[in-house]
């Protein structure tokens, strides 16, 4: 009984080590994003890349906000912002691996820088 217990228990434990580790692979391979509209208009936010990546976080009503993954590829990226008086881009930021991006938008403006680590 005792050995078929451990013929049981070692493959799960085995699954659970894996699982683990593809979390912090995850966690260390992705780009945080974290877009708030500080507007007093609801806008709809897209992430753009130099590689073709193109992320859509939807309408953000406002004084509201939203954060997204990326995959974590070296890449320049911007925010693309929609609003009903017209469309804009912020400036490109570069943005690696374990990075965390945040950006505030309003009606006119888009600002995006990474976020302090702490």
């Amino acid at each position: 009984m005792k050995n078929r217990l451990r013929l049981l228990i070692k493959p799960f434990a085995f699954a659970v080590v894996l699982a683990g580790l593809l979390g912090v692979w995850h966690l260390l391979n992705t780009t945080s994003v974290l877009v708030q509209n500080k507007g007093s208009m609801a806008v709809t936010v897209h992430i753009e890349t130099d590689v073709g990546e193109s992320y859509t976080l939807g309408t953000l009503a406002p004084n509201s906000q939203r954060s997204i993954s990326i995959s974590g590829r070296d890449k320049l990226l911007w925010l693309v912002v929609r609003t009903s008086a017209g469309t804009f881009k912020s400036q490109p930021i570069y943005a690696s691996s374990g990075i965390n991006i945040q950006s505030v938008v309003s009606n006119t403006t888009a600002t995006i820088s990474y976020a302090a680590q702490g």
